[in-house]
C-alpha cells in the first residue's frame, strides 16, 4: 500500500508548524498560564475580563495558533528527525481551546463574521490532522474530539450569545458534517499502516544483530501489509451498518504460521479496525444530528412550526438511515436507537 507524498513549503505546512509548535506540561498541551489552563478547561467561572487579560498575556502564542490555523496546506512529509508519527493530543486541543475562546469573545461582542472566523480556522486544524497523507487512527481521534468540542462550543455559548438573528445557513455550513464514511475510515487505516510499520514494526524487526528479532521477520512484514491490505479493501466496500457491526476476525488470519516471536510482536502491535469503528460512527451520528438541527432552525426561522412529523424532513442518522428524534416540548433532537446505542445523546436546539 503505497502512499504518495505531497510536500509542502515548512512555513506553508499546517502540519508541521502545528506539531513544532513549542509545548508545554502534558495536562496543558502548549506553555500556558495555569491560570489560562483553567479557564480553558471550564474549571473556573467564565469571566470575559480574565478571557481577554490571559489572551493578552499570551499574544505570542495566539498569533503562531492563528497564522498555523489559516494555512490550507499540510503534509506529513519531510518531517524532522524526531518526528515518530504522532502528533501529541493536547496541543491540538488547547490550539482549537484558544481560538474558541477568542470566539466566545466574539460572539458575546456580537461580531459574528469574527466569530465565524475563528471557528472556522478551529475547524481547519482539525483539518490539519486528518487530511495529511498518513492520517492515523489517533490523529483522527483528537480531530474528532476538536470537531465535537466546536460543536458544543457553537450550541452552549456561540449561538445563543448571538442570537436569533444569527446567519443560520451560514453556520450550518462552516459547521458542515465531515464525510464520515466508511471509506474514508480506510484511508486512515492506510495511513496508520504507513505509519505504524515505519515508526514501530520497521525498527523492531530489522536489525540482524538484534538477538529479539524473530527468525521470520520477512514473512512478519508481509503478514502485517496483507492484514492492513484485507482491512483497507474490506472497509472501502462496506456501508455503516456493516461497519459497526464488523469483526477482525479476518484480519488475524496473515499471522498463524508465524513463529511465537512474530505472534507476539503481531499481538502487541495489530490495530484492528472494529477497535476504533464504534468512535467513529458515533462521531459521525453527532455531526450530523448538529447538521439536522441546523436544519430545523433554518425551517422554524422561515416560518414553519417545529414539529415532530418534521425531522423526516430534514439530515438523517447516516448510521440507520432514520429520521432523528423530535421532542417540541424540550426541544431536543435524539438519535434513533441505533445511534443511541453508540451513545449519542439527545441535543437542545440553542434557543
Amino acid at each position: 500500500m503505497r502512499i504518495t507524498e505531497h510536500p509542502v513549503p515548512d512555513d506553508q505546512n499546517g502540519f508541521l508548524l502545528l506539531y513544532k509548535l513549542d509545548g508545554g506540561s502534558d495536562s496543558r498541551g502548549l506553555p500556558i498560564t495555569y491560570e489560562l489552563w483553567q479557564l480553558l478547561d471550564d474549571r473556573i467561572p467564565w469571566s470575559p475580563e480574565l478571557a481577554k487579560r490571559c489572551l493578552a498575556e499570551h499574544a505570542d502564542l495566539v498569533a503562531k495558533i492563528e497564522r498555523i490555523a489559516s494555512l490550507k496546506t499540510r503534509s506529513s512529509a519531510n518531517m524532522p528527525a524526531d518526528y515518530d508519527g504522532y502528533l501529541g493530543v493536547r496541543k491540538a486541543e488547547c490550539c482549537a481551546d484558544i481560538l474558541l475562546l477568542k470566539a466566545r469573545l466574539a460572539a458575546e461582542a456580537k461580531d459574528e463574521k469574527e466569530t465565524l472566523r475563528l471557528v472556522a480556522a478551529a475547524q481547519n486544524l482539525a483539518s490539519h490532522l486528518r487530511e495529511v497523507e498518513t492520517p492515523t487512527l489517533l490523529g483522527e481521534t483528537i480531530a474528532i474530539m476538536v470537531d465535537l468540542r466546536i460543536h458544543s462550543e457553537a450550541f452552549k455559548h456561540l449561538l445563543p450569545a448571538l442570537g436569533r438573528d444569527a446567519d443560520l445557513t451560514q453556520w450550518r455550513s462552516v459547521l458542515a458534517a465531515r464525510n464520515y464514511t466508511p471509506a474514508e475510515f480506510a484511508k486512515i487505516i492506510r495511513g496508520e499502516w504507513h505509519t505504524m510499520a515505519r515508526f514501530c514494526l520497521d525498527p523492531g524487526i530489522l536489525d540482524p544483530n538484534d538477538p529479539e528479532v524473530p527468525p521470520d521477520a520477512e514473512a512478519l512484514a508481509h503478514a502485517y501489509a496483507s492484514s492492513y491490505s484485507m482491512q483497507v479493501t474490506r472497509l472501502s466496500m462496506m456501508n455503516f451498518e456493516e461497519f459497526v457491526s464488523q469483526d477482525d476476525e479476518f484480519s488475524s488470519a496473515p499471522f498463524a504460521q508465524l513463529s511465537w516471536k512474530s505472534r507476539a510482536i503481531e499481538k502487541i502491535l495489530f490495530v484492528g479496525s472494529k477497535a476504533w469503528a464504534n468512535g467513529y460512527a458515533r462521531a459521525a451520528s453527532i455531526s450530523s444530528q448538529y447538521q439536522a438541527t441546523f436544519d430545523l432552525l433554518i425551517l422554524e426561522k422561515s416560518g414553519k412550526k417545529l414539529i415532530p412529523e418534521l425531522a423526516a424532513e430534514v439530515t438523517r442518522d447516516p448510521i440507520s438511515g432514520l429520521p432523528f428524534l423530535f421532542d417540541p416540548a424540550t426541544r431536543a433532537l435524539s438519535p434513533p436507537p441505533a445511534a443511541a446505542k453508540l451513545d449519542v445523546k439527545p441535543l437542545n436546539l440553542p434557543w
